[in-house]
């Protein structure tokens, strides 16, 4: 009653208990290492400070600093250090996906800011109204995961290093998926360009 719960203390402790293990583990095998701590990971950081944290957490540690594959929904996509993921708003994903499959007809959807491509992916790969899908970027390793991934899910679709604005303004669709880093209000007109030769968008 009236108290506080703090969770980063719980990750804290949860943190200094792996590491604590670790090194008891290190010192079973290596005995006349000794606890210099400090030092040590110095020494190591130098390589690849990942590999190195990790051989001192147990197996089952979640501590990985990047992830290979993820599952969401019902695709699996590769990941790639450098092209941009976010899983926590795989929730956001499921509700949009739900939504588009709400939308009558046969669509054409664009993931304009495809990043990894989950997002288009898995409207098509969800919804049997999608009809077709282009993945846009302009970052060359974004657009060669995000192909990489469409097939991985056989998913059929065009993907395209290209600006936004431009790719908008001259294509038409019925479903504009727009995910900027920061407000979308200037992608917004070039997005309404893309409705203008479809009676609804």
């Amino acid at each position: 009653n009236g108290g506080f719960f703090f969770p980063r203390k719980s990750v804290r402790r949860r943190l200094f208990y792996y590491i604590a293990i670790g090194l008891a583990r290190q010192m079973q095998k290596n005995p006349n290492h000794g606890f210099f701590i400090d030092s040590h990971l110095r020494l190591r950081m130098q390589t690849n400070p990942y590999e190195d944290l990790l051989s001192l957490y147990p197996k089952n540690a979640s501590m990985a600093p990047k992830e290979k594959r993820a599952s969401e929904g019902k695709v699996e996509i590769l990941l790639q250090e450098g092209v941009f993921y976010n899983p926590e708003m795989e929730l956001c994903r499921d509700l949009s996906s739900l939504c588009l499959g709400t939308i009558g007809g046969k669509l054409s959807v664009v993931d304009a800011m495809c990043a990894s491509g989950v997002r288009g992916i898995r409207y098509r790969k969800e919804n049997a109204s999608v009809k077709s899908l282009s993945l846009v970027d302009m970052s060359g390793k974004a657009v060669e995961l995000a192909r990489k991934n469409a097939k991985l899910n056989r998913v059929r679709c065009r993907v395209a290093r290209a600006d936004a604005r431009e790719f908008l303004r001259e294509n038409e669709f019925d479903f504009v998926e727009l995910d900027p880093f920061g407000s979308p209000v200037p992608y917004l007109h070039d997005a309404a360009c893309s409705f203008w030769g479809k009676k609804s968008g």
